[in-house]
């Protein structure tokens, strides 16, 4: 799982211009922080971790009137 968050680290450097990357980036750094330091096991991370994606991603694509 180490190894998988690190390369979607890369990924998401390479591409940090793009619009909700940072927030991406931020997740994918909190995950192995948590990991390398036993914080939580790789199943249970690798869950938060991809519903947290989602939920970025999610957000990045809605788009909300001001009045809604």
């Amino acid at each position: 799982m180490k190894q998988v968050l690190n390369d979607f680290i890369s990924l998401a450097k390479t591409r940090y211009d793009r619009k909700g990357n940072e927030y991406l980036l931020e997740q994918l750094e909190v995950a192995l922080d948590k990991l390398e330091h036993n914080v939580q096991d790789e199943v249970d991370e690798a869950r938060a971790t991809y519903q947290n994606i989602n939920t970025i991603c999610l957000t990045n694509h809605l788009h909300l009137e001001t009045d809604e």
